[in-house]
């Protein structure tokens, strides 16, 4: 059944869509007036062939005439006028006595090509790195997004810069740099020793990074010498005053699990977030290889640090490293053992149970549930453990937590406070440079330390409102093997929409394969590199370095010429040249063990740049006006 309303919209002929461009039309041609008209009445128009009637009722017709007119006030739309000469009555012509000349109307003109308009600039800081920082692009009038240019407000949608993130930072030729917006996709520097990616590249885009004042970071720091390379750059860039130290002389405490437990907004004190925590900086200790590892013994550390932490939570105290050590070391090992008195009179565990008997009035229904699972674990399932696999769980914690319970550690990290917090570096623009360097503490003690840091700002980045912290902040990792994570993968893929810059730096690929518990670069590790979007690529020895650069930037056809040659047995010789089409690498892998390096007579460190979904304007030409995806720079350690 058809409504009033779809009716009306049928049969109206003043109804027209505003956002739809119409050619215009060209104007009636009017006859020539004549003189000496004769009256006669005007024949009548020719009838048109197929021609079907259609009348409505009177009623039906006001009905429909008035949902029209509603219709047409609820849109927007203004009925066509009516001609003024439409209410005088219609007057006798006078036509000519001869037929007037039939005039051809002029065809109607072509339509408007589109404009080429340029989108207004956004307005930039005066500084020096953002001087000019953006090519006005030429765009047409084309559809945008499926929709007509006569519907978008101005005829075109304006592209959107962000002053912060699409500011220039580092110039790679004349016509390309690298913006905070791009390095937010992830930065990987690789490169033998010797190569340059430290000293040359890494310092240049430290000093890039430190000349956004918005930005903050957190700096990781294997070598001894690092922290006081980053304190030389940000001297450089007048960022002195946004450094923190973090070291065991500056007498400041970071205490991470107080941090997860008492920080503000969703999630904070959850439980499961505080074992994921710890799980994860379990496992940089152990190296999974392939996919046949036993989860159990991580299952059952879990479980034993679930029921620990709980129990503490129940008794109101604090919870820290230290102290859900002193609950692991103190559970029954036997069953019955609960019930012997001087277990109750000596062990940890018991002293937390009577807290919990002595504030049983101010515990909720799912606090009693939680106690109640937490009271079988400890009197129950834990005791009836085999000997040795229970020694094996408490021997995992105990190798993980054993160094913080000692000073300065201790101290450091299980204070109950903390000195700094990772919205510091978005909010204030701070510098956090964790200086543990692991030549310096052992590599076990100054790779764990660093790596508390790195988890607990990581997840803190990640969970920001960029309403409140729009400011962007990048996370530092030179010789990025010793503090990868499982993790890490994860925060690849998320950290862009939170605007936060990993930057890794590694001799080879291998490094990174191997911590993350594969023999060869198998899903993990590829799975990681190929979230990182821009890769530097220094001199290099390792060939499968070598062959995962060529790969990552390409082949193309290519016509490979061959040449053969030959004797027959009675002295005669013949030869020929021929050539074949065939897929080869854009970049061959040996020209990366043939890139410069820098040495006491050159300052200057080769590297070849790929950027995904970038091709460098420095590169494009007459021949090749596309240009490449690749871009061989020179980078100075001056």
């Amino acid at each position: 059944m058809i409504s009033l309303a779809m009716l009306a919209v049928i049969l109206s002929p003043g109804l027209q869509s505003g956002s739809v461009a119409t050619q215009p039309q060209p104007a009636p041609v009017q006859p020539a007036p004549t003189s000496a008209p004769c009256v006669t009445t005007p024949p009548a128009p020719p009838k048109p062939k197929n021609q079907w009637k259609f009348t409505l009722p009177p009623k039906l017709q006001q009905a429909l005439d008035k949902q029209r007119k509603q219709l047409q006030n609820q849109a927007g739309i203004t009925p066509p006028p009516i001609p003024k000469d439409a209410a005088k009555p219609a007057q006798p012509v006078k036509p000519c006595p001869a037929p007037p000349a039939k005039v051809t109307p002029p065809p109607p003109p072509p339509a408007p090509s589109p404009a080429k308009v340029n989108p207004p600039k956004t307005p930039v800081d005066e500084d020096p790195l953002t001087e000019d920082p953006y090519k006005e692009p030429e765009t047409t009038g084309q559809a945008a997004f499926g929709l007509p240019v006569s519907s978008l407000k101005g005829g075109l949608l304006s592209p959107f810069r962000d002053t912060i993130l699409d500011r220039r930072v580092l110039g790679l030729s004349d016509s390309d740099w690298l913006t905070v917006r791009s390095l937010c996709e992830g930065t990987l520097i690789t490169g033998a020793p010797g190569s340059g990616k430290s000293s040359c590249s890494g310092q240049q885009l430290a000093l890039a990074l430190l000349s956004v004042p918005e930005m903050g970071g957190l700096v990781l720091t294997a070598k001894a010498e690092e922290t006081q390379n980053w304190i030389k750059y940000a001297k450089l860039c007048g960022r002195e005053s946004d450094l923190i130290v973090f070291n065991a002389e500056s007498g400041l405490c970071f205490d991470p699990l107080h941090y997860e437990w008492t920080r503000p907004g969703r999630g904070a004190g959850d439980l499961e977030g505080i074992i994921d925590f710890f799980s994860t900086l379990a496992s940089i200790s152990r190296k999974d290889v392939g996919h046949g590892h036993d989860p159990f013994w991580e299952r059952g550390n879990e479980q034993l640090m679930r029921n620990s932490i709980k129990l503490l939570d129940l008794a109101g105290d604090p919870v820290s490293i230290a102290t859900i050590d002193r609950v692991i070391k103190s559970l029954p090992t036997r069953p019955g053992e609960h019930e012997d008195p001087a277990w109750q009179k000596e062990a940890h565990c018991a002293q937390l149970i009577e807290k919990v008997r002595a504030r049983q009035e101010m515990l909720s229904a799912d606090q009693w549930s939680d106690l109640e699972f937490a009271t079988q674990y400890i009197f129950k399932k834990w005791p009836a453990f085999d000997e040795r696999p229970r020694s094996s769980l408490e021997m995992t914690w105990s190798g993980m937590a054993d160094r913080f319970l000692f000073n300065p550690f201790n101290r450091i990290f299980c204070s109950g406070k903390c000195s700094f917090t990772p919205e510091m570096t978005t909010r204030d623009r701070k510098i956090v440079i964790c200086d543990f360097p692991m030549l310096e503490f052992g590599q076990e003690t100054g790779r764990t330390t660093n790596v508390i840091c790195k988890l607990i700002f990581q997840r803190a980045w990640l969970r920001r409102d960029l309403a409140d912290s729009p400011n962007p902040a990048f996370l530092w990792q030179d010789e990025a093997q010793y503090f990868i994570t499982r993790r890490d993968n994860f925060f690849q893929q998320t950290c862009r929409g939170s605007r936060i810059a990993n930057v890794c730096l590694t001799q080879n690929i291998l490094n990174l394969s191997e911590e993350l518990g594969e023999a060869q670069p198998g899903s993990k590790t590829k799975s990681l590199l190929g979230n990182l979007g821009i890769k530097i690529f220094h001199q290099q020895n390792d060939t499968e370095t070598c062959q995962f650069a060529s790969d990552q930037i390409g082949r193309e056809y290519r016509y490979l010429d061959s040449f053969n040659a030959g004797f027959a047995d009675q002295g005669g010789s013949h030869s020929g040249i021929s050539g074949s089409r065939q897929l080869a690498h854009i970049v061959e892998p040996v020209e990366f063990t043939r890139l410069a390096k820098p040495d006491g007579d050159s300052p200057l460190a080769q590297a070849i740049i790929y950027q995904s979904g970038k091709t460098f304007n420095a590169t494009k030409t007459a021949q090749n006006p596309r240009g490449r995806s690749y871009l061989s720079v020179m980078f100075s350690r001056a």
